[in-house]
Formats: structure tokens, sequence, C-alpha cells
């Protein structure tokens, strides 16, 4: 499983890599892998999901993207085109996110707190994405 929580802006280019990193590390595995990704509106960059496309390869993880940002709608439109198993929702469907890529009830209450976590970095100041 991995978890990913994005502010409002694209990705940086550090951000991108260290992602890039841990896919690359992980190919063999990414069949079986559960990817989450939780954003305000930031999202990949056209040129970054160009690579992605390159970095995923014939790779089919379980992947759900939750934001109401329709940059993030139309941006995962185009990562739909190659990953199958890639599904976007709002933040009011975050419980069909979860079931979109099998988490049991433990496992969703370990991915709220992961959330709850990660939003902690994604905004050290305690903006929160209102």
């Amino acid at each position: 499983m991995l978890a990913i929580r994005q502010n409002k802006n694209e990705a940086t280019a550090k951000d991108w890599a260290e992602l890039q990193q841990e896919l690359s590390a992980h190919q063999t595995e990414l069949n079986h892998t559960k990817i989450l990704v939780y954003t305000d509106g930031g999202t990949l960059t056209a040129p970054q999901r160009k690579e992605l496309m390159a970095v995923l390869g014939d790779s089919h993880a379980l992947v759900a993207t939750v934001s109401d940002s329709m940059k993030v709608r139309f941006a995962g439109s185009t990562i739909s085109l190659f990953q199958k198993n890639y599904k976007q929702f709002t933040t009011s469907e975050r419980r069909l996110a979860y079931a979109h890529l099998e988490l049991s009830g433990a496992e969703q209450s370990q991915v709220e707190a992961l959330l709850k976590e990660l939003e902690s970095v994604v905004y050290p100041k305690g903006q929160g994405s209102k």
C-alpha cells in the first residue's frame, strides 16, 4: 500500500523524483500494490504523467485518487488511459475509493490515521485543505 497526500500545488521535481524512485524500486510488485492519492488540487505535470507511464510500464496497480479538483480529474483521465485499475473519487466518496482498493476496515482506519499524519507534513502550519 502506498498513500500519497498532496496539497494544492503541482508535484515538485523533488517530490516526483522520490515517487519515481519508490515506484521503480518496487516495479515487480506493482501489480499487487494499492495506491491512494488524496489531493487538494495538486497533480503531476504533463511531463511527469508521461514519465509515469514509462515507470509503470505494463503493471496495473489498484489506484484511487480522491479529490474535488477539476484539474485533478482532467489529469487523472489521461492516467486512466494507460492504467486500467485507476479510478477517481470525490472527497465525499472516500469510502468508495477504499472499496475500490479492497481495503479492510482495519486498513481503512490505518489509512485515515496516515492521511491525518501526512496532512500535518503537507500543511505544517495547519492550513489544511480549507
